[in-house]
């Protein structure tokens, strides 16, 4: 009986320390992205008169 209570608090922690890395992980990567300078992939506007 203990070892299955053990497995599961055990499969249940480390489901969530995985959750959050990748969490973590992609916030990073989404915070990379927009440092880049992506001026040169912006549309200038332009306004007909």
């Amino acid at each position: 009986m203990g070892i299955r209570r053990t497995a599961f608090f055990l499969r249940k922690w480390l489901l969530r320390i995985a959750i959050s890395f990748m969490l973590g992980f992609s916030n990073a990567i989404n915070q990379d992205s927009k440092s880049i300078d992506d001026t040169t992939l912006k549309i200038e506007e332009t306004t007909k008169k």
